[in-house]
Formats: C-alpha cells, sequence, structure tokens
C-alpha cells in the first residue's frame, strides 16, 4: 500500500509535472527500471485527469490502485532476483489433446 491519502496521492502526482524532486509518495520511480519509468509517465496523466475530482468520487480509487501497482512493479524492479526470472525468456510445453 503506498503511503498518504488518495487526494495526497493525486496532489503529489500533479506536483510531479511542476517540480524538479520527487515527492515523497513517489519515491518508488527511483527503483523503476528505465523502460518502466517511461511507461508509468505515458500511464500517468490519462489517469490522473480521470481522477482530480472530488474526494468521493470512485475514479479515484482508481487512480490510487494504478499508482499502488506501480509501486509493486518497482518492488519488483528492484529485486534483483525476481528481475532476473522476469527477464528469463518462457519456455512452454507442447500442448497435447487427449
Amino acid at each position: 500500500m503506498v503511503a498518504g491519502s488518495p487526494e495526497q496521492l493525486r496532489e503529489d502526482a500533479k506536483a510531479l509535472y511542476e517540480r524538479s524532486d520527487l515527492p515523497e509518495s513517489f519515491a518508488f520511480l527511483e527503483r523503476l527500471s528505465t523502460v518502466n519509468q517511461r511507461l508509468f509517465a505515458r500511464d500517468l496523466w490519462p489517469v490522473l485527469a480521470s481522477a482530480y475530482l472530488e474526494p468521493t468520487d470512485p475514479n479515484l480509487r482508481e487512480f490510487v490502485e494504478f499508482i499502488e501497482g506501480w509501486a509493486a512493479t518497482a518492488d519488483l524492479d528492484a529485486d534483483k532476483e525476481a528481475s532476473a526470472e522476469m527477464r528469463r525468456p518462457a519456455t512452454y510445453q507442447p500442448f497435447r489433446v487427449a
């Protein structure tokens, strides 16, 4: 779970576009791989735009879930063992019909 209220997350997300330092609730961005940092930036604006509503609006929950999902991705990117496993080529068994 990401620290901070939905309202604070929303304000911190807006601050990403207005200042050069990272708000505390977005410190996980430093743990994202370069590719995932770009994907996060690409995906943030539409989610933020739809969630810039009143605190009781259901779209705000979607925004919080978006941030929590990217924070979990950052944890995986920072974990060398998990990151290596995700980059390992998949091996599939042939599908057999009985």
